[in-house]
């Protein structure tokens, strides 16, 4: 069944004489690969044309999940630029454009705001007459791609996993703010040009970098399953639906929060049903992610009584008996819980003499 979308040009390969296979980041389907019939001679060098890096085209596609290459029907313009594939800086930022989307885009799902943001900034350069040649920076700086993606990725990382110190992003936040104020910079360089605001721009620059290396040195990287992937088994196969409990019990019994790399999937795995199942049931029912789940049993079975029981504890030793991974998530979960620090609470329990 032929479907209507649009579609970017990102990349576009020649296959025999007369195909192309054209990448695009599309808004309906997200990422997707089509084969394009474009003929010989003067007519197939014309519709060659349609194809250049960052095209928008309106796509009649007889779409298939799983197939790796769609097949298309009727291909039109969208949009028409009106200097972008004739001003040489333009064109070249946009070459460059197109290749930084087309490998960062690789396993991207439909993102409406995503694709609107990339839409609306390529009509920016399209009809801007002034400050094109640094727009790549501004574009790859801007906060806005990030703030959606992290926001995906945490939402995905807390739902799935107990420890995610090596995985998690959420020292992003300051990057996005620093990153506003090196727009900001790059801003006044434009319109104030001189030798002080060029310095304040490349140090801002700088440092942002050095602090995205700081974090990101030790930063793991998974992959992030799509929704249809995690549901999947669920089509395949009947689970039975978790009752009230039953996934309390299975993890105090079984006392599978002491184990430091839990998952959502070994928790599944216990209860012999789906990861969806789990998910669901710990967001409707306890309305909790899995990790604020896991670290508030592990505090209450684990890191209290201990503190209650053996003050003389280190704060590190008892983290490692809760079964958390390192003493800083074991302090912001202890807080979060509690409102108070590890230290506080036992000063609070200790009856006075």
């Amino acid at each position: 069944m032929q479907e209507q979308t649009t579609g970017i040009v990102l990349r576009a390969l020649k296959y025999g004489e007369t195909k192309l296979i054209v990448d695009f980041l599309t808004e309906r389907y997200g990422r997707m690969a089509a084969a394009v019939k474009i003929g010989s001679g003067v007519r197939g060098r014309s519709r060659r044309m349609l194809f250049q890096p960052l095209t928008v085209l309106s796509l009649d596609v007889d779409y298939r999940p799983g197939r790796d290459v769609q097949t298309l029907g009727e291909v039109s313009l969208a949009m028409t630029w009106r200097t972008l594939g004739m001003d040489p800086v333009k064109m070249t930022v946009g070459m460059f454009l197109s290749e930084v989307l087309y490998h960062a885009t690789r396993h991207a799902e439909s993102d409406s705001s995503l694709y609107g943001f990339i839409i609306g900034s390529m009509r920016w350069l399209d009809e801007s007459d002034t400050g094109t040649a640094n727009f790549h920076i501004a574009f790859l700086l801007h906060p806005i791609i990030g703030i959606v993606k992290t926001r995906h990725y945490l939402s995905y990382v807390r739902k799935n996993f107990s420890n995610i110190d090596d995985i998690d992003v959420s020292w992003l936040k300051p990057v996005f703010l620093f990153a506003i104020i090196s727009q900001l910079s790059w801003l006044v360089v434009s319109l104030h040009a001189s030798v002080v605001s060029d310095i304040v721009y490349y140090v801002s620059t700088i440092l942002l970098w050095l602090m995205v290396l700081h974090y990101s040195w030790n930063f793991r990287p998974i992959k992030v399953e799509k929704e249809t992937e995690l549901s999947a088994d669920i089509m395949l196969k009947k689970f039975p639906p978790i009752s009230e409990g039953e996934l309390e019990r299975v993890v105090e019994e079984e006392k599978l929060y002491l184990k430091q790399d839990l998952t959502l999937a070994d928790i599944a795995l216990e209860l012999k049903t789906n990861r969806t199942y789990v998910s669901n049931y710990l967001s409707h029912v306890r309305q909790q992610t899995f990790y604020d789940y896991i670290n508030q049993v592990r505090i209450e079975k684990v890191s209290v009584p201990l503190l209650r029981e053996h003050p003389e504890y280190t704060l590190d030793y008892i983290a490692a008996q809760s079964g958390f991974a390192s003493i800083s998530t074991f302090r912001r979960a202890f807080r979060k819980l509690t409102g108070m620090t590890p230290r506080q609470s036992i000063v609070t329990a200790t009856p006075k003499p």
